[in-house]
């Protein structure tokens, strides 16, 4: 004969959360990929009356010190010398915008790690150039060094919400200025597989 009682609820208590809690990872806050755009601080208009701006004055004002070669190709462009200044048409802006890519793929060293970029899809990374950072042991700021660089490199490649890494910081100890370059590439590419800029 089968028994007709249902089997007493187990209590979980605070001990069961607990387990609970350390066996799953917590939620990623920023997962990589999210659909973006919602957020929208400028209307229409003043978003049109920004980029006529922009328009008016690339056109008008043009851009000053512009290097020969860069100089050379704007003008076989389209674009107009007037005072010294390279000047850029409306027209020859909108067809570089309209022309430029809307996606693209940003490469990894690793193919897993790689974004496309655009559409509307975000991705998190890394920025700034630093000189100083907050030591970890003495709570006080302190010049960046090259050994700041690869270390805040190993850190982000292991954060799922950061995508993408440029340098985070200038290494103070390297004070010439290729040679700083050449580490800074270093640091990047030898720490992380991520797409970096």
């Amino acid at each position: 004969m089968t028994s007709t009682k249902t089997p007493a609820k187990t209590r979980k208590g605070r001990a069961h959360r607990h387990v609970l809690r350390t066996e799953t990872a917590p939620p990623n806050p920023a997962p990589p990929g999210q659909i973006g755009g919602q957020y929208k601080p400028l209307s229409q208009p003043d978003i049109d009356k920004i980029y006529h701006s922009a328009l008016d004055l690339l056109e008008r004002l043009g851009l000053g010190e512009t290097p020969p070669r860069l100089r050379d190709d704007l003008i076989k462009a389209g674009a107009v010398e007037r005072d010294g200044r390279i000047c850029l048409p409306r027209t020859l802006v909108e067809w570089a915008i309209d022309s430029a890519a809307k996606t693209f793929i940003f490469h990894g060293r690793d193919e897993n790690r790689s974004i496309e970029v655009g559409g509307k899809r975000v991705y998190f990374g890394t920025g700034g150039a630093a000189v100083q950072v907050l030591d970890i042991d003495t709570h006080h700021y302190r010049p960046a060094t090259l050994q700041d660089l690869h270390d805040f490199t190993r850190l982000q490649d292991s954060l799922t919400n950061i995508s993408w890494f440029t340098r985070c910081c200038i290494a103070t100890d390297v004070p010439d200025p290729f040679a700083l370059d050449v580490n800074t590439a270093y640091a990047l590419m030898k720490n992380t597989t991520k797409p970096v800029a």
